[in-house]
């Protein structure tokens, strides 16, 4: 019997059956389409940002008493992730919508959830790779279907400048002053922001302290290497998956 889990939350748990098996979306290029004069065919052109996409979960709901009721609305709204029971390897990132309930029987009904998925499917269990020594290639394999957006983290052990090369591309950190030796610095490179984080959990933003495209992983192998002082660098990679 299929099943799924929202923020963490089984739908066993809230009495649903799922009635038909649920498939996840893919996702493709936006694109918008021109009508030139003198042209026999409009032209399209591609833009480098993906769609998001809907689905619906049918489920059976055997109690429908207003304190159950109460407990799907309270469930279904807002930002969350969702797990399929059908998709086990991956989650995605939704909107959760309202619960479209039709009753059936007494104190039964259907109960469709709708949902706005944002693009690709993630790892449930992201490759986590760490590099030990400064101006070695590291070859870093994204297993994914489509380009990643890496966390990279490392603890700045000297007062000096980090040069970090993805595939033949520059990234820079200059060295905050107010970043202690013993704080965590942070490429989050899907939310483009860096920052460092002291050990107390106090983060502080460094974009203005950065050089360069933010790194990307293509998929199949990558050489990652970094120069300058540093430990425990680790390079989250974040698969995702069309």
């Amino acid at each position: 019997m299929s099943y799924f889990i929202f923020n963490n939350i089984n739908s066993d748990e809230l009495g649903l059956m799922v009635t038909s098996p649920p498939v996840r979306p893919t996702w493709e290029l936006e694109n918008t389409v021109f009508t030139l004069a003198g042209r026999s065919s409009k032209f399209v052109q591609m833009s480098k940002t993906f769609d998001m996409q809907t689905m619906t979960i049918d489920t059976f709901l055997d109690d429908l008493s207003p304190s159950s009721l109460q407990k799907l609305y309270l469930t279904f709204q807002g930002h969350g992730k969702l797990w399929l029971s059908t998709s086990p390897a991956e989650y995605l990132e939704v909107i959760a919508h309202p619960p479209d309930i039709k009753t059936v029987a007494y104190l039964a009904g259907e109960c469709k959830l709708k949902f706005t998925v944002k693009p690709f499917a993630r790892a449930v269990n992201p490759t986590v790779t760490e590099i030990h020594s400064p101006d070695v290639y590291k070859t870093v394999n994204n297993t994914g279907t489509v380009f990643s957006e890496p966390e990279i983290s490392f603890i700045s052990v000297a007062n000096q400048d980090i040069r970090i090369n993805v595939n033949g591309a520059d990234f820079g950190v200059t060295h905050p002053e107010s970043c202690t030796f013993d704080s965590t610095i942070c490429i989050d490179c899907e939310e483009q922001i860096v920052y460092f984080k002291r050990p107390e959990g106090v983060a502080y933003t460094c974009m203005q302290f950065t050089t360069g495209d933010l790194p990307l992983l293509h998929t199949g192998d990558n050489y990652i290497s970094y120069s300058g002082m540093v430990k425990d660098f680790k390079i989250n990679v974040k698969e995702r998956f069309l």
